[in-house]
């Protein structure tokens, strides 16, 4: 089936008759290859739920109502993209395929600008980013956890996690981001405020 696949599709000689195509027709012969199945089957899922999600932010585990384990195929192709692997499979039109429905490639990346805009939404409504660590925004980003944990890893106190980038840092400054414990720098606010009054 594998040999007959490949000479109709012009990958290896041999002959193929129309009488045979035929005959292998009328046994329900698939044409296509099947990494171009595996394609077709992933591409037409994660188009699905970009449709009905509005993104391709697919939890790891996700698997469709038919079967299709659609976060652990994007996952893969997110590795293969990053060691520049299975570029037969992967090509730069299917890449664009993916772009076109909102494929994210850096998962760290699309999860800290998400989390910065709810920063910067906060702020501009708040003038200040001296958000309580349990605040959760309109959308459901825990966005006081989240300040806390750029926090830890920007001053090395995380357990483990990358600290943000001195780009990601000076973005978070242009927005007021309180870099102390909050507990601290309430105490340090409040103090400025008994003196003033004192």
């Amino acid at each position: 089936i594998y040999i007959q696949r490949r000479i109709r599709n012009g990958l290896v000689e041999g002959s193929l008759t129309e009488e045979q195509i035929k005959k292998l027709d009328e046994i329900g012969m698939e044409w296509e290859l099947y990494t171009d199945l595996n394609w077709n089957k992933n591409f037409a899922a994660a188009k699905k739920y970009y449709e009905e999600n509005g993104s391709l932010d697919v939890p790891a585990k996700y698997v469709d109502e038919n079967g299709t384990a659609l976060g652990a195929w994007l996952a893969s192709l997110r590795r293969w993209e990053k060691v520049g692997a299975h570029s037969k499979y992967l090509t730069d039109e299917r890449k664009k395929e993916l772009e076109n429905i909102g494929m994210i490639w850096d998962v760290l990346d699309y999860y800290w600008e998400r989390n910065f805009a709810s920063a910067y939404k906060y702020y501009l409504e708040n003038r200040n980013l001296d958000v309580p660590v349990g605040y959760v925004d309109d959308m459901g980003i825990k966005l006081g956890a989240w300040l806390s944990r750029q926090r830890q890893l920007h001053s090395g106190t995380a357990s483990r996690g990358t600290p943000p980038t001195e780009e990601q840092v000076k973005r978070l400054d242009s927005i007021g981001m309180i870099w102390d414990k909050q507990v601290d720098s309430r105490w340090e606010r409040n103090y400025e405020e008994a003196k003033k009054y004192s």
